[in-house]
């Protein structure tokens, strides 16, 4: 009884410091700048209702045909959805990361889970001056609901490539040819099953630039691939 009531109290001092830390600091939507209430996380009840939602899983998108896609969101300009990736990828927000990473787990069927998460590697100097990956914390979003291990060693960048972003998609296939290589083998050989986890798909040249590194070592292996929005079109 004695240890139930020293629990209680804990949860209720806990509870306490959050509402009293949400007053002296308070958070505001990273899209229309309202406070949030304590219990809203970086995104207001507003703008998360403007959010696109895919209503189908797992898409098959003609570019990547072969790999089913799991991908909860729309990306489109001006809406909630860019400024969270926005902030995501240049705000130093990586917990927005995995708050989409538990979005895109919650629409994954059971029979769909990898056995091993592979995030979309950044280069060493993108990664020094942002001061994370990007796709490793949506990794960590979706581990958090699926106990999936994240492998962050199996891919490596070679190449410090031009952004993809205002490329066409032509110039974004030659943008990231051999920009990728494997880093090391997969550690446990009954593994038949990885999925690559990225931000946003746009013509998904870099996955396929991955895919085709991976396949040249592993032929036979299942891939899905996971990412936080697909770019409207």
């Amino acid at each position: 009884m004695c240890n139930w009531l020293q629990n209680k109290y804990l949860q209720s001092l806990i509870a306490s410091s959050k509402a009293l830390f949400h007053v002296l600091y308070p958070d505001n939507c990273t899209h229309c700048k309202v406070e949030l209430l304590s219990d809203e996380f970086h995104i207001c009840t507003f703008c998360e209702a403007e959010l696109l939602q895919v209503y189908v899983a797992p898409m098959e998108l003609d570019f990547l045909k072969d790999y089913p896609c799991y991908i909860p969101y729309i990306f489109k300009n001006n809406t909630p959805i860019q400024t969270i990736i926005h902030h995501l990828k240049y705000a130093s927000n990586p917990w927005i990361g995995r708050h989409l990473g538990n979005r895109i787990a919650s629409i994954i069927s059971a029979h769909s889970y990898p056995q091993l998460l592979v995030p979309v590697p950044l280069s060493s100097k993108k990664k020094f001056l942002r001061g994370y990956n990007q796709s490793e914390w949506i990794c960590k979003g979706i581990q958090a609901h699926l106990k999936i291990p994240i492998e962050l060693h199996f891919l490596k960048r070679v190449q410090d490539t031009q952004s993809q972003t205002k490329l066409r998609k032509s110039n974004r296939q030659k943008n990231v040819e051999g920009a990728f290589a494997l880093s090391s083998k997969l550690l446990n050989p009954s593994i038949n099953h990885i999925g690559l986890v990225d931000d946003v798909i746009t013509t998904g040249a870099t996955l396929l630039a991955i895919i085709r590194v991976i396949k040249q070592k592993y032929p036979t292996l299942q891939i899905t691939i996971f990412a936080a929005a697909l770019a409207q079109k």
